[in-house]
């Protein structure tokens, strides 16, 4: 389960990344606010149901 999460985590930042990487560091510093206050904006679908329960 621990090397999946890391892949999960590695496909995450690469694709913020791709993302961001022409912005300026104002506009970063946005992106990365909005994933804080909106995380599902962000990370989409990429993470699975937690097999705990909760949402994830």
């Amino acid at each position: 389960m621990a090397v999946k999460a890391i892949e999960m985590v590695r496909k995450i930042r690469d694709k913020h990344y791709e993302e961001t990487k022409n912005l300026s560091a104002e506009e970063q510093i946005k992106f990365i606010k909005i994933c804080q206050n909106t995380p599902q904006l962000c990370w989409g679908d990429e993470w699975p149901p937690s097999p705990l329960g909760g949402e994830g």
